[in-house]
């Protein structure tokens, strides 16, 4: 789990460092921002409805109009993430490890369950 929990650190830091953002900006932008939009996406085009999808992109952008201090934001919301990781500590988790379950399976599953799984259509 280390080298996984290490290898998506060093690229969200790489991010950070090619387009000036720090890096809770951009783990904010890619976990709050970036993988709900892909995953509305991918459901979007399994249900053929769009609508999730063009208001959870209205929020996002509204959101980014009414942040004054985006930085400071993220860097807030940053850190309430951390403490919800530790929480994982109950059932024997360390950070780390909550990380890689949380940020990095979990969204591999759900993004490969909407991109491949099929969906059955109701009969009427």
């Amino acid at each position: 789990m280390n080298n996984l929990f290490s290898i998506v650190h060093r690229t969200l830091t790489w991010i950070a460092n090619i387009t000036g953002l720090t890096y809770e900006e951009v783990n904010i932008v890619v976990y709050f921002y970036f993988l709900p939009a892909l995953f509305l996406y991918l459901l979007s085009k399994r249900t053929n409805n769009t609508l999730p999808l063009k208001l959870f992109t209205i929020v996002c952008l509204f959101s980014l109009f009414i942040i004054p201090d985006f930085e400071k934001f993220s860097n807030r919301l940053f850190a309430l993430s951390v403490k919800f990781l530790n929480l994982f500590s109950i059932v024997g988790l360390d950070y780390v490890g909550a990380s890689v379950v949380v940020c990095v399976a979990l969204p591999a599953l759900i993004i490969l369950y909407l991109r491949f799984k099929k969906i059955t259509q109701p009969s009427d």
